[in-house]
């Protein structure tokens, strides 16, 4: 039988990504707010990301603030501190692709990056729509 575990999360990080050296690989963490609730009374959920091997334009995008969407595996920590068992849930994004930065424009619309050759996006004079 077969087994999964995916999830998609959108907001804004909480600080910069770090990037770490783990044998020949590369681990970039970082942490995404998610703000849900009312007006009246908000809400932010915070996610631990972890992505292997991003590429430098894709690492170099995530700075605190940032609006991403982070795709991939959820993965469990456990440990033991003070004798006390604790443990959290982690987002292990899909490498090239998974996770994918956005910038924020001076009219609050968001736009992709970067732009592939020969892709339309909105801002395109002959959208059909």
């Amino acid at each position: 039988m077969p087994y999964m575990s995916k999830a998609t999360i959108m907001g804004h990080l909480g600080r910069d990504a770090e990037a770490k050296q783990v044998g020949a690989k590369t681990v970039t963490s970082f942490s995404i707010a998610v703000s849900d609730g009312t007006k009246d009374k908000p809400h932010s959920s915070w996610f631990d990301v972890e992505a292997w091997d991003l590429p430098d334009w894709l690492a170099a995008g995530l700075t605190k603030g940032a609006l991403v969407l982070a795709d991939g595996r959820l993965k469990i920590e456990e440990w033991e501190k003070n004798g006390e068992k604790r443990s959290k849930v982690k987002l292990v994004a899909d490498s090239y692709g998974g996770v994918k930065t956005f910038e924020k424009r001076s009219d609050d619309s968001v736009v992709s990056r970067p732009k592939a050759s020969g892709v339309r996006s909105a801002d395109d004079e002959n959208v059909p729509f």
